[in-house]
């Protein structure tokens, strides 16, 4: 008898346990108890054959009061997908027997690794999540573009060396162009810089881009959170000795330096033409030089960290019909973003002086200071420095000069000065102010008529 009470004591002893367990964790094998998603399609942007994606995320919620069991969690295409689910903090192409509790949630990550394909152009990559639980069976879509690639890694490009439109060129750790060598870029070219990536020339650089198929020097992350991220790669860096580079029809995306020169042997040979090119999302500077000899024309910089042009230690600097605007602006600066100096300091006991001569004609420089253009002189050299006929924000330091200046945000009349967008409006006191010169197009290959506009665009009217 005794025995039997103990028995009995045990039973309801267990059926007090069952029945103080929560709702929440009951687990409900009725078919009506269905789970929802945070999308129906997981996209992803377009990801380098050989190399994994970004990590993009998929919630299912359980929005009944009872929990439910997935009794399978798979991609479409099991072990042959190239997609990959992390659950939980394991990675697999399957899970089973996951409970989610009454109102609850299950996150899922999931990635991708493309195969390369051979394929010129972007290619499809698709599978689909599968969830089954209680009868019931969704799927969500997951849909990337793959892309094809020629990787350079650490690598001296060949001899004169040719850069085509196609599969794009990814840059890792660094490239060089070697001394007495040519890299030629043909317009329609996309060359991808990886993390801290540098593009180095000893060399020559001729990058021959066009209006309809410019060439693109951008970051490899390509996903919405870092289309407009400066500081993603390193930059473009001319060695000393290299000289006759050419610039034309380029956009230059997301590092810390677009260019940087510099070549103390002072000769008259142009370092470096830039054309009809943009620089934008720089964390650090656009244009950076010392004592080398540039010209830009068309050029539009904007969007950089301390300077969009920064001329130190002398040098010969030629600057028409280009627009540079720090407003819209990633940073807080206290320095003007155009500079110009004979001097720079390279050591606490040492300073580079050299001629600094300066010609800026029908250009814009813009941005939130007061002042976004200065020019520092030594007293110890001779040169020439003409700032004439441009639209400065400026309150006092070029008050006295035949610049059209102000402080107003947007006294230039940008079209969408908050999109970036610096084409002029029809009302901007820059339509038909330039003076005559020898660039006869556009930044868009539009031809400028007898009364130019200052800056990068043409007004055209609509």
């Amino acid at each position: 008898m005794k025995n039997y009470l103990f028995f009995v004591a045990l039973i309801l002893i267990g059926l007090a346990v069952i029945s103080c367990e929560p709702l929440e964790e009951e687990i409900t094998s009725d078919q009506g108890a269905q789970l929802t998603f945070s999308t129906d399609t997981l996209l992803f942007d377009t990801v380098l054959s050989s190399v994994g994606s970004i990590t993009r995320r998929i919630r299912i919620f359980n929005p009944n009061d009872q929990a439910v069991e997935i009794s399978n969690l798979s991609l479409g295409r099991n072990d042959s997908s190239p997609y990959t689910l992390v659950v939980n903090g394991e990675e697999g192409k399957s899970f089973q027997d996951e409970v989610i509790f009454g109102n609850d949630s299950l996150l899922v990550l999931v990635e991708v690794l493309v195969d390369p394909q051979n394929e010129a152009t972007p290619f499809l990559v698709k599978d689909s999540l599968v969830v089954q639980s209680n009868g019931n069976q969704s799927d969500v879509k997951l849909v990337a573009y793959g892309q094809d690639a020629i990787f350079v890694d650490q690598g001296v490009f060949l001899c004169d060396a040719v850069l085509t439109a196609g599969r794009p060129y990814v840059i890792r750790n660094f490239a060089l162009v070697d001394t007495l060598c040519t890299l030629t870029v043909e317009s329609g070219t996309r060359i991808l810089m990886d993390n801290d990536a540098i593009l180095a020339v000893r060399g020559k650089l001729l990058i021959q881009g066009d209006t309809a198929n410019p060439v693109i020097i951008t970051s490899t992350r390509s996903d919405r959170r870092f289309e407009d991220a400066p500081g993603q790669w390193n930059g473009i860096f001319f060695l000393d000795g290299s000289t006759g580079n050419q610039i034309s029809q380029a956009i230059i995306r997301n590092g810390q330096i677009g260019l940087s020169l510099g070549n103390p042997e002072n000769t008259t040979i142009i370092d470096l033409e830039v054309n009809s090119t943009t620089i934008e999302n720089m964390s650090f500077a656009g244009l950076f030089a010392v004592n080398s000899n540039v010209s830009a024309t068309n050029t539009v910089i904007n969007n950089c960290g301390s300077f969009m042009v920064a001329n130190f230690g002398g040098g010969n600097y030629n600057y028409q019909h280009c627009t540079f605007s720090n407003i819209p602006n990633d940073f807080i600066r206290d320095d003007q973003s155009v500079q110009f100096s004979d001097f720079l300091p390279i050591s606490e006991t040492e300073v580079l002086v050299n001629e600094l001569n300066v010609s800026m004609t029908n250009s814009i420089v813009w941005g939130g200071l007061d002042e976004e253009l200065i020019i520092a002189l030594s007293g110890e050299t001779t040169g020439s420095q003409s700032i004439n006929n441009n639209i400065l924000r400026s309150a006092e330091v070029w008050a006295d000069t035949d610049n059209m200046i102000s402080t107003m945000r947007n006294f230039p009349l940008f079209e969408n000065i908050n999109q970036a967008n610096f084409r002029l409006d029809s009302l901007s006191v820059g339509v038909d102010a330039g003076i005559p010169s020898s660039v006869f197009m556009d930044r868009l290959d539009v031809i400028r008529d007898n009364q130019p506009d200052i800056g990068a665009f043409e007004f055209v009217p609509k």
